[in-house]
């Protein structure tokens, strides 16, 4: 938290975040929607074209 974004520094950074996320829903035995996997990186996409 205290470092604020590094995830969305960069495409990289995001692709890892995605990978954690997916871990994250494995261990705690969740199966997220179909699109979850899709629309949630999308979703960041934005972010990189505004700064």
């Amino acid at each position: 938290m205290r470092t604020g974004g590094a995830s969305n520094k960069s495409i990289q950074n995001r692709l890892l975040a995605n990978k954690g996320d997916r871990m994250a829903w494995e261990i705690n035995e969740l199966k997220p929607y179909w699109f979850t996997l899709y629309l949630k990186p999308l979703r960041k996409i934005t972010q990189f074209l505004i700064t």
